[in-house]
């Protein structure tokens, strides 16, 4: 979407089209690669966003692409040993969490369907009373 996207969508993105400019300055110092490198490795960091903030800088897709790959070498690695670690652990953690989501969802439904059935009565009773 570019400068237009952002112009428009300024209040909710959170940041203006001027932002974008001084990050674009600010990477064409060379940092850009490193820190493709440093956020593609960080697991807690979305990698969508680190997409959306190349396509809006306008970077090489060569080099983006190429240190997207380096960054994501370390972090398959460490998710990975993660996860072989936890192992069992983990299991036991999907079964409860899967509980308690079951529980969670079956008490939203019930809400609804309350809410649903309770707005249906007052509707009903405010056409009556109109009679």
């Amino acid at each position: 979407g570019g400068k237009p996207m952002v112009d428009r969508w300024e209040r909710f993105l959170g940041f203006s089209w001027k932002d974008v400019e001084a990050l674009e300055r600010r990477f064409q110092s060379g940092k850009i690669n490193t820190s493709i490198f440093f956020l593609r490795a960080l697991p807690i960091f979305p990698l969508s966003v680190i997409s959306a903030a190349a396509g809006l800088l306008r970077l090489p897709i060569r080099s983006f692409s190429l240190w997207t790959f380096y960054g994501t070498v370390p972090r398959c690695l460490l998710l990975g040993y993660l996860g072989w670690g936890l192992g069992e652990t983990y299991q036991g953690i999907a079964k409860g969490i899967d509980k308690a989501e079951g529980i969670v969802s079956g008490l939203l439904i019930a809400v609804i369907m309350g809410g649903i059935i309770w707005l249906r009565a007052r509707v009903r009773g405010k056409i009556l009373d109109n009679d």
